[in-house]
């Protein structure tokens, strides 16, 4: 059987010496220990051809797709030249960079099993004194960077700014809708003396319409001439508008945090997903800060435990339980942000299944809550 052995400078090929050491080795960890000098990994396993890299970009192109499990046509010309015996065997670290040989090669069977991984780590913990000297360069730090960036599937610099500039424009519209709704509620029956014609059925209970027109009619204020209701009903125009563009700015907010942060913002909401991602920056800086910081955003110095987290949809609990939720939101928003920055192929399934988690957690506090109030 021949191990197929990838490095910073090249590839390897080794051929097991005698089997049967391997097959009398009863666990992984005998295995190891025939690597445990240079002596005893040579009477294991000894090269049998190598592949060096022209260079480093070479060398990140050739390790970029090996990490997704794609040979490439380099590999697959030093395979065939190297793997005559169509009986031969061929231990491989990654199950798809098998299956694709196989396709590609059809004469070569690959392996990929718990034996084939623990001999490629001997080879990698003795690989200076197997090779002989070959590749004597040190460990390329980085080389090593770019590909575990690569790997990570991750772009530093991804643009949050959408999602910054739209929460705060949103915010600001919240303020304009909550100072017109202020200016005009008092002002939205127009004049008194036709109050009680007026019909509030399809948003107020019965009783609460009496009490208002009633309100309305016995209460001392002047009426209004036309020139008011006009400017009146232009105000409340206005404040329509207003709330149209929130509607549409927070849809946009919901597109673009269903790419960029689905998970967070299947737990906490599109509001608060937001306020995070614009409190620290962006989505990267938000990733580094551990749980117990999470919970504190946007938070004032009167209550510092009370933050963006505190005021989510899920925490909507009696004063008794609400920190205690805070701090397991806040510890799954961690994980959350780490999900939506380093995976590869985003969903949202973790997020909901932590908020299904949160939300019967809420309600057992709910339960024995009440339940010690009703004995």
């Amino acid at each position: 059987m021949l191990l197929l052995f990838e490095s910073s400078e090249g590839f390897a090929l080794f051929r097991v010496v005698d089997e049967g050491i391997v097959a009398a080795a009863a666990d992984v960890v005998e295995i190891g220990r025939l690597f445990e000098s240079p002596e005893s990994a040579r009477q294991v396993v000894r090269r049998v051809a190598i592949l060096k890299f022209d260079g480093q970009l070479e060398a990140l192109g050739e390790l970029a797709a090996l990490r997704r499990g794609e040979p490439s046509e380099e590999l697959v010309v030093f395979l065939e030249d190297n793997c005559l015996d169509g009986r031969e065997l061929l231990g491989v670290s990654d199950q798809r960079l098998g299956v694709q040989i196989n396709i590609l090669l059809p004469q070569i069977k690959c392996v990929h099993n718990v034996a084939v991984l623990e001999l490629l780590r001997g080879v990698r913990s003795q690989f200076t004194a197997l090779m002989g000297g070959v590749f004597l360069a040190p460990p390329r730090l980085d080389l090593a960077h770019k590909l575990a960036t690569q790997t990570l599937e991750i772009d530093t610099n991804r643009d949050d700014s959408t999602i910054i500039t739209s929460i705060r424009f949103y915010d600001n519209l919240d303020k304009d809708i909550n100072m017109y709704a202020m200016r005009v509620r008092e002002w939205l029956m127009g004049n008194k003396a036709g109050a009680a014609a007026l019909d509030f059925s399809a948003f107020l209970p019965e009783e609460t319409e009496m009490d208002l027109k009633t309100a309305a009619i016995n209460s001392i204020g002047p009426d209004f001439d036309d020139i008011d209701l006009q400017m009146i009903r232009g105000l409340c125009d206005q404040a329509m508008s207003v709330h149209d563009s929130r509607t549409a700015l927070r849809d946009h907010l919901q597109d673009r945090l269903n790419v960029v942060a689905p998970n967070l913002t299947a737990l906490v909401g599109v509001t608060v997903a937001a306020r995070l991602i614009s409190c620290v920056g962006g989505l990267w800086n938000l990733s580094l800060l551990p749980a117990s910081s999470l919970e504190r955003l946007g938070a004032k110095a009167a209550d510092p435990m009370c933050g963006y987290i505190y005021s989510s949809p899920i925490v909507e609990t009696p004063n008794l339980n609400k920190l205690r939720l805070s701090r397991s939101l806040a510890a799954k928003c961690a994980l959350a942000i780490r999900i939506d920055l380093f995976g590869a192929g985003q969903n949202n399934n973790m997020g909901l299944h932590y908020a299904v988690y949160l939300r019967q957690l809420r309600m057992r506090h709910l339960r024995t809550l009440y339940g010690h109030q009703s004995r």
